[in-house]
């Protein structure tokens, strides 16, 4: 009997025992290896009654390159680059690839049969299932495009300025998953990931952008992130990336640290690393470094110095800055040598100064050069356009005679925007240097032109937008291009590049791009695309899930910009994007609306909560805008009264609210983060300031030292501070006010005299409208002087000074155009102002 009860204890533990199935890399590869490992996590997650484990020999699924897989008996092993085979014979299953990019390549695409979605947003994993064996595991594929990278354009606290190491490596990983196979990176002459040292001086950079550091391209910066609207989302009163909260002295430390470590994790993964360096703009060149170089290997380019290329000064100039980038990142495969788009006029504004160089300017040499070449060239005419980039030829031929010296292997290439350019630099720049065209129209007709006006010998690759940063950021993604495969195939281009910030809610676009990178999903439909997701999303198929999403990413909205002090332009709208008003658009998302709960079986489905979240912070934003629109045009034409109704049915605080609350449902990426600092800081504030104009909302002004950066480009203006009571103020120092004096000692303040005098207006500038007011002032020390309120150089109130206590005038204005206040006994100092319609 006890034999018996053994017996049936052992086939029970037999019978729950579960399956093993064995992964083996066979490549010798470090990318075969990761390769395995990937396969060996999903697989383990999707199939919960067997077991995968990974061995170092013979094993059920084989991982191999083609040059292994000879004596397997299999046909048509694959040659291309980066191309797969996935061949079950004899109850095994062989994973054959011409390269350790191509193992990588078909693990993922493995799993995407399986059911896994992979997408820039994250993973989905299938519901877990039961073993079924190899059956339907065979498949093969070949990239149609060598190139397929990803570019997210540093400077943005909403791209992949505000990211750290983690989210770098999350977004290779996503990059990997769909297949693409390079990250791009660009620094502007500014960015503290690329310093280094020459001839006993330091290249001076600026800083990361944060909520209180770095300004370029419109950043502005608050005191605590926490006491905007929806601040409870951040956990610190600071909001950026590590390198961006280094001290002063070790910015550059953290920041090209973190960067080679982010190169480092790429070139594991098997991963192209591409990075893109500006030579063209003032900043590029410090002054302390050139002024360094002897005078007569020095150019004179509009006032700026900058070193001649071709001078063996200035040559080893440029090979210094190439053997430093090797040195700090060893793991760049491709140095891209950017500039500004060549323009027949002046375009300072964005910092270039080699293509703005005049011909008058030339070296006699440089001169005849250029000369002969018009003449043998239709595509060179006698104007800054194509002198510009003669000139700046040059630079690039140096780069790439250096790069040879310095790392045979490290590709150079050229990028700029735009793509009317590429039959001029063709002729220009050295043979085997490649074009990265950004900005590019990828349906026109005219691409084909420009693209096809490149010698074959010549690759380009150029780099289309997943979204914009003028005028369309958030909402919807760009509708991905159809019939991509043959468009590229016409162009005879050889690589792409999509240029993007944020990763939410850009899923579809990436997808449908990818999908259309490979042989087996050629010019993959977009309502193919649309299905597979919605699939992988919801886990089953929906014909009206996919009609919505469809939709959506046909004719959503999509708006906002974030170059500048403004997410929405201030008067005249940009309409380059969005084709209806606003008020017109909201139907639109009311529509969709009912499209989504008309699918009550997915409700429960967090990306189903998720899209009608947004559809609603949509239809809150459209309502708040067009009301806003009406009121600042009413506002402009001194119809205050008619602009104050208007303005007292918005909530912006509202919107940004229905914005977060729709992100936290599947959860904030540092991109959404960022995007409610900018919605405060960027949007909020022009509805308060607004709201001072029409006498809706009190003036609050603080005295206190801002930071702003001189090498930054589209530079931010503004810095805020929220106080305890969640009141906004702005923070005026010398920058914003140059011609008045301040003190600094225990507590800052403005200086206010005589002849020293304030005039009074909005946070951001604009003249009071007629009304009465109080006025509260925060001053310091003990005079007991007069303080005046001047309109148009008439005293309309005085009061005396109380000293350390708030002092407060009331006062009427029948024109505030010229405001001001004014102290007659010596010096008085103010901390803060208050101005409070009555």
């Amino acid at each position: 009997m006890k034999n018996i009860y053994i017996l049936f204890i052992a086939i029970v533990f037999i019978s729950c025992e579960k399956q093993t199935v064995q992964i083996a890399n066979l490549s010798n590869t470090k990318v075969g290896q990761h390769a395995t490992e990937e396969l060996h996590k999903y697989l383990n997650e999707i199939y919960i009654d067997t077991e995968f484990e990974v061995l170092e020999t013979n094993a059920d699924i084989q991982l191999m390159l083609a040059s292994q897989a000879g004596d397997l008996g299999i046909s048509n092993l694959p040659i291309k680059k980066e191309s797969f085979l996935i061949s079950c014979k004899d109850d095994k299953v062989y994973i054959i690839a011409s390269d350790e990019r191509g193992l990588l390549n078909a693990v993922y695409a493995l799993l995407e049969k399986q059911g896994c979605g992979f997408f820039i947003g994250g993973d989905v994993v299938p519901a877990p299932k039961d073993w079924d064996g190899f059956s339907d595991w065979s498949m093969k594929d070949n990239p149609v495009l060598q190139d397929r990278s990803l570019f997210n354009w540093h400077n943005f606290l909403s791209g992949c300025t505000g990211w750290d190491l983690e989210d770098w490596k999350a977004y290779i990983d996503q990059a990997n998953k769909m297949r693409y196979n390079g990250i791009m990176v660009h620094a502007y002459g500014n960015n503290p990931m690329f310093s280094y040292e020459y001839l006993g001086e330091t290249k001076t950079t600026g800083s990361f952008n944060s909520s209180i550091n770095g300004r370029d391209w419109g950043n502005q910066h608050i005191n605590d992130v926490r006491r905007m609207v929806a601040g409870d989302i951040f956990d610190a009163p600071v909001y950026g990336a590590k390198p961006s909260l280094a001290d002063e002295g070790k910015k550059v430390e953290v920041a090209s640290r973190m960067m080679h470590d982010v190169f480092e994790y790429a070139e594991a993964c098997g991963t192209k690393v591409i990075f893109a360096l500006d030579f063209d703009t003032w900043m590029s060149h410090p002054q302390n470094i050139v002024k360094k170089l002897p005078k007569e290997a020095l150019l004179n380019i509009n006032g700026y110095l900058t070193p001649n290329p071709e001078h063996p000064e200035g040559y080893k100039y440029y090979k210094h800055q190439v053997q430093e980038l090797v040195k700090k990142y060893p793991q760049i495969d491709e140095l891209t040598v950017w500039s500004r788009s060549p323009k027949n006029k002046k375009i300072s504004v964005l910092g270039s100064i080699w293509m703005e160089f005049p011909y008058e300017e030339f070296p006699e040499q440089w001169k005849k050069e250029y000369d002969q070449l018009v003449k043998e060239n239709h595509a060179l005419k006698h104007e800054l356009y194509s002198q510009g980039m003669f000139t700046f030829s040059k630079i690039v031929k140096a780069l790439l005679k250096a790069a040879g010296e310095v790392k045979p292997e490290l590709k150079l290439g050229y990028g700029s925007w735009g793509s009317n350019w590429l039959d001029m630099a063709d002729v220009l720049m050295p043979e085997g240097v490649p074009f990265r065209p950004l900005d590019v129209d990828f349906d026109s007709k005219k691409s084909i032109k420009y693209f096809t006006s490149v010698d074959e010998k010549r690759q380009v690759y150029p780099i289309i937008w997943a979204h914009h940063d003028d005028f369309a950021y958030i909402g919807r993604p760009f509708t991905p291009n159809q019939n991509f495969t043959t468009k590229a195939q016409e162009r005879k281009i050889q690589g792409v590049g999509i240029i993007h910030w944020t990763t939410h809610p850009l899923d579809l676009y990436f997808t449908g791009i990818a999908k259309q990178l490979w042989e087996a999903s050629a010019n993959e439909p977009l309502h193919t695309t649309v299905d597979n997701y919605v699939f992988a999303r919801f886990g089953t198929s929906s014909p009206q899930l996919s009609k919505y999403y469809y939709e959506w990413i046909s004719k959503g909205p999509i708006f906002g910009r974030e170059t500048s002090d403004n997410f929405i332009d201030l008067g005249k709208l940009h309409w380059k994007y969005i084709v209806k008003s606003w008020p017109e658009l909201i139907p639109e998302a009311e529509a969709r609306i009912k499209m989504l709960d008309a699918v009550p079986l997915q409700q429960q489905n967090d990306y189903w909560k998720y899209q009608r979240g947004m559809e609603q912070f949509y239809i809150s934003f459209f309502k708040n805008q067009s009301a806003f629109t009406e009121a600042y045009k009413l506002a402009e034409d001194g119809k205050m009264i008619e602009a104050a109704e208007l303005m007292k049915g918005t909530h912006p605080y509202e919107t940004i609210q229905k914005f977060v609350d729709a992100t936290k449902i599947i959860g904030f990426t540092a991109g959404e983060e960022a995007l409610v600092l900018s919605l405060n800081t960027r949007w909020l504030v022009d509805y308060l300031n607004l709201k001072q104009r029409v006498a809706l909302e009190p003036v609050r002004i603080r005295f206190s030292n801002t930071k702003h950066d001189p090498l930054a480009q589209g530079k931010g203006n503004n810095t805020y501070t929220i106080d305890d009571n969640g009141k906004w103020w702005i923070c005026k120092w010398e920058h914003e006010l140059p011609n008045n004096k301040f003190v600094n000692n225990e507590e800052e303040a403005l200086l206010l005299g005589d002849t020293s005098t304030y005039k009074l207006r909005t946070m951001h500038g604009q003249n009071l409208v007629p009304g009465e007011y109080e006025l509260s002032l925060c001053t310091q020390g003990t005079s007991k002087g007069n303080i005046r309120i001047l309109s148009n150089n008439k005293e309309i109130a005085t009061v005396q000074s109380n000293g350390n206590t708030p002092t407060k005038i009331k006062f009427k204005c029948n024109n505030c155009n010229k405001l001001y206040l004014q102290y007659d006994a010596g010096e008085l100092k103010i901390t803060a102002i208050e101005i409070y319609p009555i």
